[in-house]
């Protein structure tokens, strides 16, 4: 069995690891922010607090030195598909920034049922 919801979407990444690390992470900061703003949203309707804002965003620099020159990686990572237009952004522009920024490819597969049916054997 798959880990992940079925409903979910395929997103691979590829390119050098470091690169590859960090789109993984740009990935999962976004995914988590849109969920809690949307668990914000439902909680939270009053305003009553300013939200979660206490949590100062890192301004993570990839000066990383490149230990390992070269190199291939590809993950891939699973988005809720009720997230999977977030991620993408208007026109693919958030998602074409998270590739330019980290330098990694990213490639959003379709759902999973029509990927079964273009695999299938004949």
């Amino acid at each position: 069995a798959k880990d992940g919801n079925p409903d979910d979407r395929l997103v691979h990444l590829s390119g050098p690891p470091e690169c590859v690390e960090y789109a993984k992470k740009m990935i999962e900061d976004m995914l988590n922010r849109s969920r809690e703003r949307a668990s914000a949203g439902l909680q939270d309707r009053s305003r009553s607090r300013s939200g979660s804002r206490s949590r100062s965003v890192k301004s993570k620099s990839r000066s990383r030195s490149p230990a390992k020159k070269g190199g291939h990686s590809t993950i891939t990572v699973h988005v809720p598909h009720e997230l999977i237009g977030m991620l993408i952004g208007k026109g693919g522009d958030t998602i074409k920034m998270i590739s330019k920024d980290s330098g990694a490819r990213i490639e959003i597969c379709k759902d999973e049922a029509s990927e079964k049916e273009e695999k299938r054997p004949v």
